[in-house]
């Protein structure tokens, strides 16, 4: 199972190694676009985001 956490802004470099470091995908979005943030976490879910 994937966590996910959704973002209306970027975090910064240590909470997003922190979400790495827990196996949670960061989806944040951008210009309109949900997009990840460390796409190594749950590869398969570059199908859904980008």
């Amino acid at each position: 199972m994937a966590s996910v956490m959704f973002l209306d802004r970027e975090i910064d470099v240590d909470r997003l190694e922190l979400a790495s470091k827990l196996g949670i995908s960061v989806v944040v979005e951008r210009h309109g676009r949900f997009v990840r943030s460390n796409p190594k976490v749950h590869p398969a879910l570059t199908r859904i985001f980008r």
